[in-house]
Order: structure tokens, then C-alpha cells, then sequence
């Protein structure tokens, strides 16, 4: 066995002399397929920008997700996050995107084919699930920073991420990994991991790779993070981690004298109330638990011929905590999705006269929270990929051939909120309760504050659910190499197929469907299509140093023209060490089955009310004023304030009915791309790239933007916007304060719209890599890698201006600037990385149409200058890695090292009600992060 391993050891290093002394003009460098590309080439830098992530770039960001190592990347944009998804059709999904375009203009790939989206779509938006994807045993991440529906199809408008596993891998190794906050401690997350293969292609003639990954995440809420918060968020909302007299057993308000007393059974807290702690109910990391699954051979079958394969299966669950329905404050709007009928719960709806706890002789509020409602959400899914394919050698020719099928299940079930019938049994007539009319209101067999049987709250209280399912059957061939030698060189080509008939099944709960569970919508959808499209693309020598991509695509699908995208890409190198590149494009996204077939979808909404939200913060203002001269211990302290924050969240936030429906008319999306730059490589340890992007998006897809119509409201024809009447019962203002604050708009009930090609998007920016390798002998390779993304303009059109609105580059949440710098050095047993991710700061308005946080709205806040914007920021990351001891990898990974908190007053304001922190603040509460991991070779 020794005398082997000296044999290879002496041949290894024979070969490596003889390729140093080799001349490089001799050598025949190995031809890849790289992401933008069915064409075979030696270069890695072509015509179109590709960011290539490693194994190592991902390590040292200390990601345990996909979804994490993706964020952390500057090219990325944002996506749905199962972190804060529960209120989300999609609820349990991640995704990302690229381009500030959305999730459904990114395409993601698995080793360059799809994967299936997820089985519920985000109201219409299509999700492809990134979770659901394995992390160890991912080899790189290609990102295309560029358009490519010439090359793949739909939805490859802003780019594509090509996740690339491991190929011939032999061996079998194991992973554990656990993260937590070192403060905190709440917020632990694990994962566990196997590795293995078998078999040498090239010896064996066969290879098979296995993985498995197991990942868990710890729940927690906010009463365990309170203490944590940014400080300035107090300063603003002095709410924050309030307790709520919406309490159990609860309070009466006496309607005549404003007096508020707790009910029999409770405690009084310190203001004499009784007293509910909100934040134990409030979500701050959901529990979540994911089982990842991989298998992928391939066997040489002789003569050019090999077979492969691959099975990927995910399955996911994700618990949200639920809060407790209350009663006293607010209402509800749904409606019956058979019949249209909109129907609305007064929530302020009194105790009669005649109600034995009601000792005030006069029609009495309560302020109730039902601590039996036993809230849940608990989203499932699972997700799979399964094809089969030949490739092998026709003559001069490659060929590729596969067909498969891939799938997704989710389901979302809920429980909390209150079916209409077992209201109406169980507690009363909402309606006629509004007046006094239903003497046995709250008295039937419903009691307040005592225990009530499994029967009562089962009916009361009973299980709904939201679930879909995908699946799309496959297949597709190619066939590549050279047609012909020119001038310049070998012209190559590539051409192909790819006939797909997908399916999608959405529906809900009967009682969903019977629009019985109270401010609940639905979603319903069954619908089915065939598709296909053929492709070609050419690689043309035009001189030596000048090469161009030409690639067009024609996709047809039913009730739509054929769609042709083409492609012209220019690869010019003048010098050894200089490449210049550009390319022009179109793209387009067909509407998905959610969108263009028979779909019905009702929802209870929110949105800014221009018409009642100032007068709502005025109000508010003088009431938080009014508690504020209070003694701490008088209750109509928490009454004002608690007064204050239903006010604001109730206009500001307005809760809404909306219902949409599909449009068999709606055409494609479409864009045109435009990229350009250079690559410049002076040293072989030394290479930067710069590319400036240009992507215009028209013919959108979506409904009307909610504030969009509300700013042209009294232009719209009737019915597209209804408003309950202005009256002395209006849920916000006394009919003193209409006239004090000037109100003259009734609350807002509901919108009605249609998927439509209504809107456009562009968007244009600057891109920069470089990556410099310094090896001291001293210390060690030294390897620094820069990448950044500088955002010039986005701009999104606006039907009620007629025009572009303002340019959203530096708004909020859309930052101009972001970027990552990575330091890696590797001395013997040790690898060390410092890295630092840096965002620019933003404003906290978003467009022309949102009068929220200007600098005069903040002024009128009595919020400074200084605080009216999201600072820039800056967080410092540090790994390391250990692998002195034989088979065995030791990490370390601590996440913002110097605990560096960012402050948004918007998360709190408008998009907390001055109440519920966001997900930015869920970063500053989690502070310092440390993940540990070990990993094992067994051979």
C-alpha cells in the first residue's frame, strides 16, 4: 500500500512538472458549459457577468440556509423570509431576488434546471422555495447578473441563480452546526448533515452521491427580546412592551362615565386594570423544522454514452405563534367569496343591560382577549425533483436528453379566529349587539372569564386552512459543438427543446369557502397547461480576439402569440489582460396559472387611508399627550394610550376587504436588457471587473397598487373603493372629533380589482468586483474579494401621475449602495476570514404617493431630521476554521462582532403601529451571533 501512494505521490509531481514545462500554446484546456451558456468554452470570463459563489465564499458568511448565504451577497434584494411570512399565502417559503424586480422575475436552478415552485402561490406571486434546498453538498452558486430568457425561458428577467452540486464526489462525511445569539440566547438554531459517494467516474465508470440535512430553529416572542430593542425606539413609541387591557378575564368600560373597572377573577395590575402581556403572542422567530434530501448518479454506459440522474425530496414545517382574538375595539371585513356578500363584526359591540356581569345599568364596553382560543399556524409542505436523462457523443455533436417531474405540497392551518356561525350560536347576533339588540348577548353558552367545554370552543374557534399543489411533468433535449472552422476559429452552437404541461390546484377550507371565518379571504384555483419552446444560440469567432453570442428563444403557450426573445452578447479581448463585454437583450415573464386561469381570490388587506391617517396621528398625539400628564397609576393613562395605538393602526394600517379575480387577456411581461463592461486581470493574483446593467420591465403584471387608487380615489368610477358612512359609530372618531380634526371620509371597507398589464418598471446600476491574492510566507495566503452594487435609478410607473414616480434609488429600503468585503487568510491548519457587509443609508418614504416619513411628515411627528432616514451601517463578521486534527474540521463563526444595532423608526411607526417590531429590529434584538460546526471525514 506505501509503495502505491509513493508511486502516485512520484507520478503527481511528474505531472505537475511536465504541465509547468509545458508550452501553454500546446495545451488543450478542458471546455465547460458555464451559467448563460449551452455552448462548451475554455473561458470563464464571457460575455455576460457571473458572480461564482464557492463552498468557501458561502462558509465564511456563516450561513446554515441557502436563504442565508444568499441574503448576505450584495447582488441580492430581498424575498419573502419564512421569518415573517405567516401572514403570507406562502407562509413557510423563502426566496430571493435579484434587481430590486421581485421573486418572480428571479429564476432559480438546480444544476441549469428548474425546481419546483412552491405549492401555495403568495396571493398570485409564484415562490420557488430556496429552503428546500440542500446546503452542504452545494459545490458553487452561479448568479447571472443579467436577463437570460433567450437562453431559458420565462421569469429570467433580472438574472438567474444556477445552485451547482458536487460532482464525482467519493467519500462520506458528516456535519453538525449550532448557532445562537451570545447575548440572547433564544434564538438557537441547528443543523446536522451526511455526505457520501461512491464510485470514480472515470475508473469505475459509474458515481453516486447521497446527502441528507436535517435543520432545526427555536420559537421565541418578543417579551424575550424587548430588552434588547434599539433605544431610540422607545423615544418614538412609548408603547413599546405596553400590556393591553384587552385582557381575560377583562375589563367594563362604563359607557356613560368612561370609568373602566376589571372583571371578577383578574388581578388588577398597578393602574387597577386587568391586564394581558400582548408580547408574549407576538412572533419573534418562528419554531421551524426541514429535512433535505439528495441523490445523483451517473454511469458510463461505453462508446460517449452515459446515463444520470437526480432525486431531490424537502419536507418543511413551520409554527407561527397566533395571537388571541380580542374583543372590544376594531372590526372585521370578508365576505362570502360564493356570493360577493361583504360582510363586517363591530368589535366595540357592548354588554346589554340584562347581562349579569354588567353592573352599570347602561349598555357597557368590554375589553376582552379569548386566552381559550387556542391560536395556532402551522405551515407544511414538502417538494420534490426527480429526472432522468442520456447524453453522449453523434459524431462531431454533444447531446443531452432528460425528462422528469417535479412537485410541491403546502398547507397552511390556522385556528384562532372566529367562525361566524359559532359566534352567532355560541355568543350572539354581532349586529343587533351594536345597539343593545340582542339581550343575550355574550350570555348564551359562551361564558366570559370561566371555562367553557371542547364543544363550544371547537365551534367557536375551529381549524381552516389554505393548501396547494404544483407539478410539472418535463421534457427537453439539446444538441451542441462546432458546425464549422472560420477564420477566427471554431464557430460553435447549441439547440434544443423543452415541452413542459404543469398544474395548479389551490383551494381552501369549506368553512373558508363558505366566507365563515371572520376577516379571512380565499384563494381557490384548478387549472392546467401544456408549453414548450426551442432555442438556438451560436458562438461566432468574429476575429481572434473578438467574440459574439447570438441566442433567440421562441416560447409558446396556450392563448398567447409565440414569444421570441433574442440575444446579442460581444466578448472583445485586446489585451491578455483585458476583456471587454456587453450585451443587449429582450426577456419576458408569461403570467402564471395563478393569474391567467380561472381564479377567484379574496383577502382582508391593509393600507395607508390619505383621507383619515393624518387626522388619525393628530388624534393620536393629543391623546399619547394626555396620558403622558397622567399619574402612572391612574387607568385612563393605559386607556388613552391604548386608544392612541387602535387609532393609528387602524387608519394608517387600514384593514380592508379586497377581492381579485383572474383576466384570460393578460399578456406576458417583457423587458430589454442592456449590460456592459470590462474585466482586467494586470496580475495573475490580481483581477477587478466593472459592469454597468440596464433593465426596463413593461406590461407588468399586478393589481392596482392599493395607495395608488386611494391618492385618486374620487376619480375612480363607483364601486371600486367602498366606505362605511361617516356616523357618531365610527370606529375611530366621536362625531366632536370629525369636526375638530376635520374627517369627512368614512372608514375604508373594500377594493375590487383584476390581474392587469398596468404597470412598468426600470432600473440601472453599476457593478464591482475584484479579488487580489498576496501570499506572505510569513503569514499566509492572503486573499481579499470585493463585491459591490451601486443602484442609480429605479423607477416604477404610476397610473394616477401618468409618469415615472420619483427615483426609489436611496428610499426606503432600497439602499443605493451595497457591498461586501471578504478577507481570507490560510496559514497551515488555520483559515481565517474577516468580512464586512455595508449597506447605505436610506430615506423613510418610498415613492411620491407616500406621505408617511417626509421630512414634513417627521417634522409634524416630532421626529428630528437626523432620525427621519435609515442610517447607513456597517457589520463586521469573523470565521475560522481548524483542520490540524486528521479527517476532522473544527468552525467558528461569530456574526457582528461588535454588536451593532440600526435604528428604523418606520418598522416601529407605520409599519408596527408604534407596537410590534419588524423584521429589522429582529437583527438589532439578535445582536452578536456565534455558530460552531464540526465536520467529520470518514474516508
Amino acid at each position: 500500500m506505501q509503495t502505491k501512494k509513493l508511486a502516485a505521490a512520484i507520478a503527481a509531481i511528474g505531472t505537475i512538472a511536465t504541465s509547468h514545462a509545458a508550452n501553454p500554446e500546446t495545451q488543450k484546456a478542458e471546455k465547460i458549459v458555464i451559467t448563460g451558456s449551452n455552448i462548451k468554452r475554455t473561458s470563464k470570463e464571457t460575455a455576460i457577468p457571473v458572480q461564482m459563489i464557492t463552498k468557501e465564499n458561502i462558509a465564511a458568511t456563516g450561513a446554515l440556509t441557502l436563504k442565508d448565504a444568499l441574503e448576505s451577497m450584495s447582488v441580492a434584494t430581498g424575498g419573502l423570509s419564512d421569518l415573517t411570512g405567516d401572514n403570507s399565502f406562502a407562509a413557510g417559503a423563502s426566496s430571493t431576488s435579484l434587481r430590486n424586480l421581485g421573486t418572480s422575475s428571479t429564476l432559480i436552478l438546480l444544476n441549469g434546471r428548474r425546481i419546483a415552485t412552491f405549492g401555495t402561490p403568495d396571493y398570485a406571486e409564484s415562490v420557488t422555495n430556496i429552503d428546500s434546498l440542500p446546503l452542504e453538498v452545494i459545490e458553487r452558486v452561479d448568479i447571472l447578473k443579467s436577463g437570460a430568457s433567450a437562453i431559458y425561458g420565462s421569469d429570467a428577467v433580472a438574472g438567474v441563480i444556477n445552485i451547482i452540486t458536487r460532482k464525482d464526489y467519493q467519500g462520506l462525511q458528516a456535519k453538525a452546526t449550532y448557532s445562537n445569539s451570545i447575548q440572547r440566547g433564544v434564538f438557537g438554531s441547528k443543523s446536522a448533515s451526511i455526505t457520501g459517494g461512491i464510485g470514480a467516474l472515470a475508473e469505475d465508470r459509474y458515481n453516486l452521491i447521497f446527502n441528507a440535512e436535517l435543520f432545526q430553529r427555536d420559537g421565541s416572542n418578543w417579551r424575550d427580546g424587548l430588552g434588547y430593542i434599539h433605544p431610540d425606539a422607545r423615544r418614538y413609541n412609548p408603547n413599546i412592551g405596553s400590556g393591553s387591557s384587552y385582557s381575560y378575564p377583562g375589563n367594563l368600560e362604563d359607557n356613560v362615565n368612561g370609568s373602566i373597572t376589571p372583571l371578577p377573577g383578574c388581578k388588577p395590575a398597578a393602574n387597577g386594570l386587568c391586564m394581558f402581556d400582548r408580547y408574549t403572542r407576538f412572533n419573534m422567530t418562528p419554531d421551524a423544522k426541514r429535512a433535505n434530501f439528495l441523490v445523483s448518479g451517473t454511469l458510463d454506459l461505453g462508446n460517449g454514452l452515459q446515463a444520470y440522474g437526480d432525486i431531490t425530496y424537502s419536507k418543511i414545517k413551520t409554527t407561527y405563534l397566533s395571537t388571541y382574538t380580542y374583543w372590544g375595539t376594531g372590526g372585521s371585513t370578508w365576505a362570502d367569496p360564493m356570493t360577493g356578500q361583504i360582510k363586517y363584526m363591530d368589535k366595540t359591540a357592548p354588554l346589554p343591560t340584562t347581562h349579569p356581569l354588567n353592573t352599570t345599568g347602561d349598555l357597557a364596553g368590554l375589553r376582552y382577549r379569548f386566552a381559550d382560543s387556542d391560536p395556532s399556524n402551522i405551515a407544511d409542505a414538502t417538494q420534490y425533483r426527480a429526472l432522468a436523462g442520456l447524453k453522449g457523443v453523434l459524431g462531431d455533436y454533444d447531446w443531452d436528453a432528460a425528462l422528469g417531474q417535479l412537485g410541491s405540497k403546502a398547507t397552511n392551518t390556522l385556528r384562532g379566529n372566529f367562525s361566524d356561525a359559532g359566534f352567532r350560536k355560541h355568543i350572539g347576533d354581532y349586529t343587533a349587539a351594536v345597539n343593545g339588540g340582542d339581550p343575550l348577548f355574550f350570555n348564551r353558552t359562551y361564558k366570559i372569564g370561566q371555562p367553557n367545554s371542547a364543544d363550544v370552543i371547537s365551534e367557536l374557534f375551529p381549524s381552516y386552512s389554505f393548501f396547494g399543489k404544483t407539478k410539472v411533468n418535463f421534457v427537453d433535449a439539446k444538441l451542441s459543438g462546432e458546425l464549422m472552422e472560420l477564420p477566427a476559429g471554431s464557430l460553435g452552437f447549441a439547440t434544443g427543446l423543452d415541452i413542459r404541461h404543469e398544474t395548479l390546484t389551490v383551494d381552501t377550507s369549506a368553512n373558508l369557502r363558505a366566507g365563515d371565518i371572520v376577516g379571512y379571504g380565499f384563494s381557490a384555483s384548478d387549472s392546467s397547461r401544456t408549453f414548450g419552446s426551442i432555442f438556438g444560440e451560436l458562438s461566432i469567432p468574429v476575429t481572434k480576439d473578438l467574440e459574439a453570442q447570438v441566442a433567440a428563444r421562441m416560447d409558446k403557450y396556450p392563448h398567447l402569440d409565440p414569444h421570441i426573445s433574442p440575444k446579442l452578447a460581444l466578448r472583445y479581448q485586446p489585451l491578455k489582460t483585458l476583456v471587454l463585454r456587453g450585451s443587449i437583450e429582450t426577456g419576458f415573464r408569461a403570467p402564471n396559472l395563478s393569474e391567467s386561469s380561472q381564479t377567484l381570490k379574496t383577502a382582508f388587506d391593509s393600507a395607508n387611508d390619505p383621507k383619515r391617517c393624518s387626522a388619525a396621528t393628530a388624534l393620536a398625539q393629543d391623546l399619547l399627550a394626555q396620558a403622558a400628564a397622567l399619574p402612572a397609576n391612574d387607568p385612563q393613562k393605559t386607556v388613552l394610550s391604548a386608544r392612541a395605538d387602535t387609532i393609528t393602526g387602524s387608519e394608517c394600517s387600514a384593514g380592508l376587504f379586497s377581492k381579485v379575480t383572474n383576466n384570460p387577456d393578460i399578456k406576458p411581461e417583457e423587458s430589454k436588457s442592456i449590460s456592459f463592461g470590462f474585466v482586467f486581470e494586470p496580475l495573475q493574483n490580481f483581477n477587478m471587473s466593472t459592469d454597468y446593467w440596464h433593465i426596463e420591465r413593461k406590461n407588468e403584471i399586478r393589481i392596482d397598487n392599493y395607495d395608488d387608487l386611494l391618492n385618486r380615489e374620487d376619480s375612480l368610477a363607483p364601486g371600486i373603493i367602498t366606505r362605511k358612512p361617516l356616523t357618531a359609530n365610527d370606529r375611530s372618531f366621536t362625531l366632536a372629533e370629525q369636526a375638530q380634526y376635520g374627517v369627512t371620509a368614512g372608514a375604508l371597507e373594500s377594493m375590487i380589482s383584476k390581474f392587469k398589464n398596468v404597470s412598468k418598471t426600470k432600473t440601472h446600476g453599476l457593478d464591482f468586483n475584484f479579488t487580489l491574492r498576496n501570499n506572505f510566507d510569513s503569514i499566509g495566503l492572503l486573499t481579499t474579494e470585493l463585491n459591490a452594487t451601486y443602484l442609480l435609478a429605479l423607477y416604477k410607473f404610476s397610473e394616477g401621475r401618468d409618469g415615472w414616480g420619483d427615483n426609489l434609488a436611496g428610499r426606503y429600503d432600497t439602499p443605493r449602495l451595497t457591498a461586501d468585503i471578504t478577507f481570507k487568510l490560510k496559514k497551515g491548519a488555520f483559515s481565517n476570514s474577516i468580512r464586512i457587509a455595508h449597506t447605505s443609508a436610506t430615506s423613510l418614504q418610498r415613492d411620491f404617493d407616500d406621505p408617511s416619513y417626509t421630512i414634513a411628515d417627521c417634522q409634524k411627528k416630532g421626529i428630528p431630521k437626523y432620525d427621519c432616514k435609515v442610517d447607513s451601517f456597517s457589520r463586521v463578521d469573523y470565521s475560522v476554521a481548524y483542520t490540524g486534527v486528521k479527517n476532522l474540521t473544527a468552525s467558528l463563526f461569530v456574526k457582528n462582532i461588535f454588536n451593532r444595532q440600526l435604528f428604523d423608526q418606520r418598522a416601529w411607526g407605520i409599519d408596527g403601529s408604534g407596537i410590534t417590531p419588524q423584521k429589522l429590529e429582529l437583527a438589532n434584538v439578535m445582536g452578536r451571533r456565534i455558530n460552531i460546526g464540526l465536520e467529520y471525514k470518514f474516508f
